[in-house]
């Protein structure tokens, strides 16, 4: 009997790190394929940090503006206001993020430090249809392009979903921007904000 659970076990742990080493090649294998992309996804690392980009002037104007009806920020400033104003939490860093955009469907990629660790790039597929809303949420959540199983996502995309709720939510009631947001365009070239 203890041969048997000796063999039950190592077998079983066997299969553990060969499970996590498909993984892990795989997860390099699209690491050196989206390092290579570059015609349809646009990164922070990549904007010149000569450009100087200030969304603050840009958000700024919007809320003192009694004409203004809407806020346009292209990819780039997008790139920017997500990288230098959005905090993950205590002790990550946002090292790098990118978007390949398409109207109505943003596919955004994330990767994260937690101190002197790097975490694996995170995918998030963030939707907005064709509705004039406000709702914005995200649909599916991978690891590179290995898509975290809805067992296991489903908690951490209900947790991003109100978090995205419950900002747009804030905006709004506490009238923070001096105005009410009625819509946001998720497009091509970047984001309308109405």
């Amino acid at each position: 009997m203890k041969k048997f659970l000796l063999i039950f076990f190592v077998g079983i742990f066997v299969i553990a790190i060969i499970f996590c080493g498909i993984v892990l090649f795989k997860y390099n294998s699209w690491k050196k394929e989206f390092n290579k992309e570059g015609d349809n996804i646009s990164c922070f690392s990549n904007i010149h940090q000569d450009s100087n980009i200030d969304t603050s002037e840009k958000i700024k104007d919007f809320v003192l503006s009694s004409s203004s009806g809407y806020l346009q920020f292209s990819i780039d400033e997008t790139l920017s206001f997500l990288h230098n104003d959005v905090k993950v939490s205590e002790g990550m860093n946002i090292e790098d993020i990118c978007i390949n955009p398409s109207k109505g469907e943003w596919t955004v990629y994330i990767n994260t430090k937690v101190e002197n660790f790097d975490l694996p790039w995170i995918k998030l597929n963030v939707i907005k249809d064709e509705r004039e809303t406000v709702e914005l949420y995200v649909s599916e959540i991978s690891f590179g392009d290995m898509k975290i199983p809805d067992i296991l996502a489903n908690g951490i995309l209900d947790e991003i979903n109100r978090g995205i709720s419950d900002g747009i939510l804030i905006v709004n009631e506490n009238n923070f921007l001096g105005k009410n947001i009625t819509n946001i365009e998720l497009l091509n070239d970047g984001v309308v904000i109405r």
